[in-house]
């Protein structure tokens, strides 16, 4: 275990982060037509869109429509502050890093390993996630690294905006089969939170490139517990 840190973040109503519904009229006669989570700290993400969970939550740019933030807007439409719970997956999970949200542009096209989410430049690759109770919790991170020039990927693990960890993914990536190919090396970090939602960033920030070499980041699974 590699650090411990606070991360905190100013909640909304005596749970961390705040719940905002479009409500609507659904074919299973659930209420909520679609949903956005915002985390601890002001990050908004869509959990649910016409009648259904989304596999993967997605990160969205909102305004709110006053100081009390009773309400906000997304894609034209106004959503309303609610005190349900989430839709936002529990953080006591293991997850890949395909289920995260990251902007595609920064993803290869051509995946050496579709298990894995291959990170091909400087990138954070997020999720929001429900914490039932306040407390110490540990992430732990696998992943492989391409070096380039004799350097692998470095990554920082952030919660709520606060850097908890960072940490160098130094096992060569070699594709399945090859004589060469290893386990995954895992990271784990400490933190503590108060009960609600937060986001969890994965932040790859070193990429390089030379003509004898291309550093790549290649994430795994995610463990929070």
């Amino acid at each position: 275990m590699e650090a411990s840190h606070l991360a905190s973040g100013s909640g909304g109503d005596g749970y961390q982060g705040k719940i905002y519904v479009l409500e609507g009229s659904c074919p299973n006669g659930h209420r909520v037509a679609s949903e956005i989570d915002v985390a601890a700290n002001d990050a908004a993400y869509l959990v649910r869109d016409a009648c259904a969970n989304l596999p993967r939550p997605k990160r969205v740019d909102v305004s709110y429509t006053d100081k009390s933030r009773t309400a906000l807007t997304y894609a034209g439409k106004t959503y309303t502050a609610s005190s349900a719970a989430p839709s936002s997956p529990a953080a006591v999970a293991t997850f890949r890093g395909l289920d995260m949200n990251v902007d595609e542009a920064v993803t290869s096209p051509n995946n050496p390993e579709p298990g894995l989410l291959f990170v091909s430049t400087i990138t954070d690759v997020t999720t929001i996630r429900q914490f039932d109770r306040a407390g110490s919790y540990t992430i732990s991170v696998s992943g492989f690294g391409q070096s380039a020039d004799g350097i692998f990927p470095q990554v920082q693990i952030v919660v709520d905006g606060v850097v908890i960890g960072s940490t160098e993914f130094n096992v060569e990536w070699q594709p399945v089969g090859h004589p060469a190919r290893v386990e995954a090396i895992t990271r784990e970090f400490s933190f503590n939170v108060e009960a609600g939602l937060h986001e969890i960033n994965i932040l790859y920030t070193n990429d390089y490139f030379v003509t004898v070499g291309d550093r790549n980041f290649f994430l795994g699974e995610v463990s929070i517990r």
